[in-house]
């Protein structure tokens, strides 16, 4: 699960699309979210579905089958 940035100076936008690309060629499951800031939402509503988006990506690609 990779939350991006769309304004992050740090980690350009285009630089996760190809860091996506590459694990999803190399088998890996991606999901993204991008958000309207920079390296880090201060906006509490966005950080709490950040939070809610990583742990339901790991609660579905961790359980035990």
């Amino acid at each position: 699960m990779i939350s991006a940035g769309e304004n992050d100076p740090r980690c350009p936008y285009r630089q996760i699309l190809q860091y996506v690309d590459a694990l999803r060629g190399a088998g890996g499951t991606v999901e993204t979210h991008v958000y309207d800031a920079g390296h880090a939402s201060q906006v509490d509503d966005e950080r709490v579905t950040q939070m809610r988006l990583e742990l339901d990506f790991v609660t579905r690609h961790t359980r035990s089958r």
